[in-house]
């Protein structure tokens, strides 16, 4: 809800299904709206091993963080090679700090795409 706000100490996170990565690996794009405190606020992008109860494969992209307000488009990403020819989950995740933010909505992901190489 881009018109809500979020609250302190916040650890949010959306993850993608299964999603199987080619030997010869992929990249991430997206769009995303960034609206936060700053200070700690921030959103990663993680990859999971689907395989492997989830455990970290990589952090993606971190601290993603600040006002924008707009919907924009993110460069393209290439997956880690610890991703090739694995089964995966793309982690989308927002952390909080404990001070209590004044009105920020927080960050959004939307048409995420992963294509192959």
């Amino acid at each position: 809800n881009i018109a809500g706000d979020y609250t302190a100490s916040q650890d949010i996170s959306l993850v993608s299904p299964v999603i199987p990565i080619p030997v010869t690996g992929a990249s991430l794009s997206y769009q995303q709206w960034r609206d936060t405190e700053g200070d700690g606020d921030a959103a990663s992008i993680r990859i999971l091993d689907a395989d492997n109860g989830n455990a970290l494969l990589a952090e993606l992209v971190t601290n993603i963080e600040w006002n924008d307000v707009t919907w924009n488009a993110s460069d393209q990403v290439a997956l880690p090679p610890e991703a090739n020819g694995k089964n995966v989950k793309i982690e989308f995740n927002f952390l909080s700090n404990k001070s209590n933010p004044e009105t920020y909505a927080g960050v959004y992901f939307d048409d995420i795409m992963v294509k192959a190489n």
